[in-house]
């Protein structure tokens, strides 16, 4: 038996047709927008690819050795070392917090108790680290994680040398 449709209007025809346009206008929207999230002009974007530079650059991260780093010398902490407080977890690692809050986003010198300041980095004391590092206050002399407050004379790194008083760079 064949089956028999009702034929359909012409206005019946294009609102059909209108829907299918519609839909597959949604669809290519809807791949454009997840392979394009910025929204950029499509042609802004050839042109961005065809004029990028293709040079590659890489940051090699020079780790810090028994001779030492200044790689944290003379660096803005995001936070005032008042704002940092150190807290001891059950491990007996040093973290730092702010307001409540672990800081992992701060690096820098921090005062744990009066006369004892550590080496934060991503907001743990890293208690290996020996070189310079910084806080408001200045960059300091680093052993161990900890500033040595005894330590007066010269740290070289690298081609730079750093004049040390009571711990503390007076000149670079």
């Amino acid at each position: 038996m064949a089956s028999h449709r009702p034929k359909l209007s012409t206005k019946a025809k294009v609102i059909t047709a209108l829907i299918y346009i519609l839909a597959l206008a949604l669809l290519v929207a809807v791949i454009y927008l997840n392979l394009n999230p910025s929204g950029k002009d499509p042609m802004d974007l050839l042109e961005d690819t065809l004029h990028q530079d293709k040079t590659v650059s890489t940051t090699v991260e020079v780790p810090y050795n028994a001779e030492g780093s200044d790689k944290y010398a003379n660096i803005e902490p995001i936070y005032s070392i008042s704002d940092i407080t150190l807290r001891e977890g059950a491990d007996g690692s040093l973290t730092a917090y702010k307001d409540g809050v672990v800081a992992d986003s701060y690096t820098g010198v921090a005062k744990k108790e009066e006369g004892v300041w550590y080496f934060v980095r991503d907001g743990k004391v890293d208690s290996n680290y020996n070189g310079i590092a910084a806080n408001e206050k200045g960059n300091w002399y680093i052993a161990d994680g900890k500033v040595d407050f005894t330590y007066t004379g010269t740290f070289q790194v690298n081609n730079d040398e750093y004049n040390i008083v009571g711990g503390k760079v007076v000149e670079e």
